[in-house]
């Protein structure tokens, strides 16, 4: 059975549309799921930090109560 070029050429292009979706939607749940991660991570030293202010008291240093940045220069970091 011989396909006419056009007609592969279109296939090719449809799977192509298709698989750069796909790309695009794994790439927007990594980036999701990276925020979701620092979201927890910056709760996480909250609660620590309150933890350590009702055991020791108020001496806690602010500088570990910093929130995360969301820059998307740095999307690479968690790879």
């Amino acid at each position: 059975m011989c396909i006419p070029w056009s007609d592969s050429d279109s296939v090719s292009q449809s799977q192509i549309a298709f698989l750069q979706g796909e790309r695009r939607g794994q790439e927007n749940l990594r980036k999701d799921l990276q925020r979701r991660i620092k979201m927890l991570e910056f709760s996480l030293r909250q609660e620590r930090a309150r933890f350590q202010r009702l055991k020791l008291g108020p001496e806690l240093h602010q500088e570990q109560l910093r929130p995360p940045t969301y820059d998307s220069g740095n999307d690479h970091a968690l790879c």
